[in-house]
């Protein structure tokens, strides 16, 4: 094994309970990329589910893991698999010295599974075309049986093929968002003990689940209930923002997402109804997935703050999300907002990244205060200081143990400025001074646990991410009000999606378990048009065509009303009971971020959710454009030396 991605996940297993030596080394010894088609070869070791052509599933590496401890397969034990995925798990049950009697619905597959399991080595794997229900019983009794096709209740007929002391597994629930592990033995009397093994999820009982109907609904009666109730506007200054300020109410956190990190119409309409709520609604906070560090440096500047960051922001990948034309103008509203009314808004960063400048902010701040707690700081954070501009490097270097952690130095360093408090004054510099090391102690965790790809760094950036917002809340006092700009998968609730049975939360869900109905999501979407993405991390900007959304999406059930631009209110009592009901069939939604691969668009790009469930209002454009991205090559647009865009690089 020598692809470090490939030994990092594994390991992470390991990590996360799963301790039979059998089975690690069977996962150690099978190599997942066999099993895909080359272009999904990249993503065989990242701890995401994988839909193969003709729509076979292969689950993430650790669901694949929990099974198997669950099973506790043998060494000639008889198996039967019913649901195969893409032939990766029926070679692993025979590396560990099972017999596998593999049952599938569909030939086309079986065929695919055979040739794929001979290639790779597999032996004792025997494959049939069958109904799954029907299990096989010609070759029953099974010590084992492992049910992945999608049952709602372990079906008898497969229960009756089990031996006596034998065990049978399979993950069930209620819908997709919420499967947990049945375990069934079947005592020497016959009878049967069943176990509820519990959710693979991170909160196990979150106070609002989603609603998930059945796919009843004939797409055009969704189609016609969607146009009925949309409420088409003209162009961005044709919103009726007094009906959404009337539809947002109390609420305490408005959450306004985006489809994409480079479409114009979603910046520019964040923009306005932020607008809105800060001069109508009192809102004075408003916080980005941006960087703190940042983001300090544009406050300091809408603010007219005496002390200015060093920092430059916004120069690392991808620099197009926020070094934009949209979110220039936003920014200078912002400061004649604050000219006319001191501290009407200000703006943070909620993210994460950027550990060079929140390094360099710490450390201003303390030499304009106490040199030799700067100095302290400098010996604290040298550990880490050689991988600031490429912090990745540091991840890797630390998870194949060349180097050590450099996590307790780094937490060392912001218990002390917490104890320092009062000898530092509990300012908005002292503030940021303390956001930006704990954003350092976040992000160093972070970089040693992203290298995996898995729901653990996901989880911990949205965390740090609601953490920020709780802190501003508090900072700015009870009463204080805010606005989220961040991505639609990470403002929209979760648990309405197939990120929860990933195992994933968000600032959506964080938002709703602490706020109630006075957390507002906004989600949005399109059919089409250009974008500003990357083919890959740190590649170049580029504005590319947007394919025409998926059948079967949400988005293309949008375009089918033939309304250009509208907003579709989804909350309960806001929207007909109908509405609701029949958007909350499950279906496809696309999100697209600083990436964009049209080639693999339904593997990259595409997920399940259900739309009320995870939104309380929608705001579509059927066609928008990339944004303006401000860059040397493009020409900077005239600004004063001292303005945080005003120098794309040192």
């Amino acid at each position: 094994m020598t692809d470090p991605k490939e030994r990092g996940v594994l390991s992470q297993v390991a990590e996360r309970g799963i301790a039979t030596e059998r089975i690690l080394e069977a996962l150690r010894a099978v190599d997942r990329r066999l099993f895909v088609p080359a272009e999904l070869e990249a993503a065989a070791y990242e701890d995401v589910t994988l839909t193969l052509p003709g729509g076979v599933v292969m689950p993430r590496l650790f669901v694949t893991a929990t099974w198997l401890e669950a099973l506790a397969p043998e060494a000639g034990d008889r198996i039967l698999l019913v649901g195969a995925d893409s032939g990766y798990l029926l070679t692993v049950l025979a590396r560990l010295g099972a017999e596998v009697y593999a049952v599938t619905g569909d030939d086309g597959y079986a065929r695919l599974a055979e040739s794929v399991i001979e290639a790779s080595g597999g032996t004792r794997v025997h494959v049939r075309v069958g109904a799954p229900e029907e299990g096989w019983p010609d070759a029953a009794p099974f010590d084992k049986i492992l049910v992945t096709h999608e049952f709602r209740a372990m079906p008898e007929s497969l229960i009756a093929q089990l031996r006596e002391g034998g065990r049978a597994l399979m993950p069930i629930g209620p819908d997709w968002s919420h499967i947990y592990l049945e375990r069934v033995e079947k005592n020497g009397d016959g009878s049967f003990r069943t176990e509820y093994l519990g959710a693979r999820n991170l909160i196990a009982h979150p106070r609002f689940l989603p609603r998930i109907e059945p796919e009843t609904t004939p797409e055009s009666d969704i189609i016609a209930a969607v146009a009925a109730e949309a409420r088409p506007f003209d162009g961005i200054d044709g919103f009726d923002i007094d009906a959404f300020l009337d539809r947002v109410g109390d609420a305490r956190v408005v959450l306004l997402g985006e489809a994409s990190h480079g479409t114009s119409e979603f910046y520019r309409m964040r923009a306005a109804i932020t607008r809105a709520l800060v001069e109508r609604k009192g809102f004075s906070i408003v916080g980005f997935e941006a960087d703190w560090p940042d983001m300090e440096r544009v406050n300091a500047y809408v603010t007219g703050a005496s002390e200015v960051p060093p920092a430059i922001p916004f120069r690392r990948f991808p620099r197009w999300m926020w070094r934009n034309g949209e979110f220039l103008e936003f920014v200078e509203w912002a400061r004649a907002r604050n000219a006319e009314r001191a501290k009407s808004v200000s703006l943070y960063g909620l993210d994460l990244y950027g550990m060079e400048n929140a390094v360099a902010h710490v450390l201003d701040f303390l030499e304009r205060r106490d040199p030799a707690l700067a100095a302290m700081a400098r010996e604290h954070y040298s550990c880490i200081s050689p991988y600031l501009r490429e912090p990745a490097d540091y991840g890797k270097l630390v998870l194949s143990e060349r180097i050590e952690s450099c996590e307790r130095e780094i937490t060392e360093m912001l218990l002390e400025l917490l104890r320092e408090r009062e000898m530092l004054n509990h300012t908005d510099a002292y503030f940021h001074a303390v956001r930006n090391a704990s954003a350092i102690v976040d992000a160093e965790r972070y970089y040693k646990v992203m290298y995996y790809g898995s729901a653990d760094s996901w989880n911990l950036r949205d965390m740090h991410m609601f953490g920020a917002l709780q802190s501003l809340l508090a900072f700015h006092g009870g009463h204080a009000k805010a606005v989220v700009w961040a991505h639609n998968s990470h403002v929209g609730n979760a648990v309405a999606t197939e990120m929860f049975a990933r195992g994933e939360i968000n600032i959506g869900h964080l938002a709703r378990e602490a706020f109630g109905p006075r957390a507002y999501a906004v989600g949005f979407g399109t059919h089409t048009g250009t974008v500003a993405a990357a083919d890959d991390w740190g590649g170049p900007m580029r504005v590319k065509t947007v394919r025409p959304s998926l059948p079967g999406s949400y988005e293309r059930l949008c375009h089918e009303t033939g309304i250009s631009a509208f907003t579709l209110p989804l909350r309960e009592g806001l929207a007909s009971e109908g509405l609701r009901a029949a958007l909350s069939e499950p279906k496809l939604e696309r999100a697209i971020g600083v990436i964009y691969r049209p080639d693999t668009e339904r593997q990259s790009h595409y997920f399940q959710s259900a739309l009320p469930s995870q939104f309380d209002e929608l705001i579509w454009f059927d066609e928008t454009k990339a944004v303006e991205a401000l860059d040397a090559e493009a020409g900077l647009p005239a600004l004063e030396p001292a303005h945080p865009f005003a120098t794309v690089d040192e």
